[in-house]
């Protein structure tokens, strides 16, 4: 069995170094988030940095072997679809976000 440790370790230093490759050639796979009347950023951002980290966490599910109750699969699922969703079509209410929210809990 690998240690909780170990796995947090390849789970963190996987997703920064995902995300940092993400950051580096999001501009030619368009995947650029521009500044906006309500975003915070003044100069583009690479969007999608939830897509590395959800496939670390896919990742260590699958590399320790452990059998991940379906219902926590589909939670984890639900909020990172709800984040894509987001990052692509801006979801300019609360109500949705929290709804998706919701619905991740209930699995």
């Amino acid at each position: 069995m690998t240690s909780p440790l170990v796995l947090f370790a390849l789970g963190l230093f996987g997703s920064y170094f995902g995300c940092v490759l993400l950051e580096k050639h999001s501009q030619k796979l368009g995947l650029m988030d521009g500044p906006g009347e309500r975003k915070f950023q003044v100069s583009p951002i690479p969007r999608s940095g939830g897509m590395m980290i959800f496939a670390c966490f896919l990742l260590g599910a699958f590399y320790t072997k452990t059998v991940l109750p379906l219902f926590s699969l589909a939670g984890a699922l639900v909020i990172y679809l709800g984040g894509l969703y987001d990052d692509y079509i801006t979801i300019n209410s609360v109500p949705v976000k929290v709804a998706f929210q919701l619905v991740a809990v209930g699995f």
